[in-house]
């Protein structure tokens, strides 16, 4: 039968629409949207759908966005792309790091910044993961320090603490969705754009 998707090797049959279509076509018939919020922020958006990029709020760099789920109804806002002055300027450091004595600095002053900053965004724990992979990387590869070793490894188990400390769960969970939504969004729509293709 004619379809779509011979590059891909997935054929949908002729006059058929991809499931996401067909979806999103019921829902707007249906009338169903968020409405815009009372700060002003995020504007009527279509169910399934991000809003509009904005700026990240504060001092962060970047720009977030909000997903209308299907229900019409605003998830949490999007800030994986939003990342603090203090946390970008200290990623800059991670390069100094040549040894598990500079390790032992890097994460004391890491925790400082945990301790004295009660907010992060999405951008903000990506980025401090990376950190924590490098750092661990460097350690590895380094020579054996028995003097710091104890101590890079209680501060290295502490910084993982505040990392997934059970107050940022749905932060990471959020991150977590927001990635698995943009992935559906790029590979369900191939269909509809790809070549027709015949069947043996």
């Amino acid at each position: 039968m004619d379809g779509y998707g011979e590059e891909h090797g997935v054929c949908i049959p002729s006059g058929l629409q991809p499931a996401e279509e067909v979806y999103n076509d019921k829902m707007e018939a249906e009338g169903r949207f968020c409405k815009e919020t009372q700060d002003g922020i995020w504007e009527a958006t279509s169910a399934n759908n991000f809003s509009q990029l904005k700026a990240c709020e504060g001092d962060a760099t970047g720009y977030m966005r909000r997903y209308c789920n299907v229900n019409g109804e605003w998830e949490t806002p999007d800030t994986t792309d939003c990342r603090t002055k203090e946390v970008t300027d200290f990623a800059e450091k991670v390069s100094d790091v040549n040894s598990t004595a500079d390790a032992v600095l890097l994460l004391n002053a890491l925790i400082d910044i945990h301790n004295s900053q009660n907010h992060f965004h999405g951008g903000d724990l990506l980025l401090l993961s990376d950190i924590m992979l490098t750092v661990a990387a460097t350690v590895a590869s380094s020579e054996v320090d028995l003097i710091n070793t104890s101590s890079y490894t209680q501060l290295f188990m502490e910084e993982m603490g505040y990392l997934f400390a059970p107050n940022l769960e749905q932060a990471w969970k959020h991150i977590q969705l927001v990635r698995f939504f943009i992935y559906l969004k790029i590979l369900i729509p191939f269909a509809k754009k790809t070549p027709q293709c015949q069947s043996n």
